[in-house]
């Protein structure tokens, strides 16, 4: 599943990040979505960046830096499990 970015509240998707099809580990996430929120920063300064992410995209590094970064935020899908139950 490859990584979308959708701006705004209009829920335009913005861009998808197409790559290999195994399962990026919390580093490479975390470059993509760094990269990401710089180049729409850059673009558009005051819009809200959402990130929408499978749970395959749920590292705890790439959640924690979204939640500090500001005009960004992140919505993912969890695969549910015990501990979330």
């Amino acid at each position: 599943m490859p990584p979308h970015v959708y701006v705004g509240l209009s829920g335009e998707l913005t861009a998808t990040v197409l790559k290999p099809g195994k399962r990026s580990h919390g580093k490479q996430m975390l470059s993509i979505v760094k990269r990401l929120i710089g180049c729409l920063n850059e673009e558009q300064p005051e819009t809200l960046i959402i990130f929408r992410g499978d749970s395959h995209h749920a590292y705890p590094v790439v959640m924690n830096y979204i939640e500090v970064t500001e005009n960004a935020m992140y919505v993912t899908g969890l695969t549910g499990c015990s501990r979330l139950l």
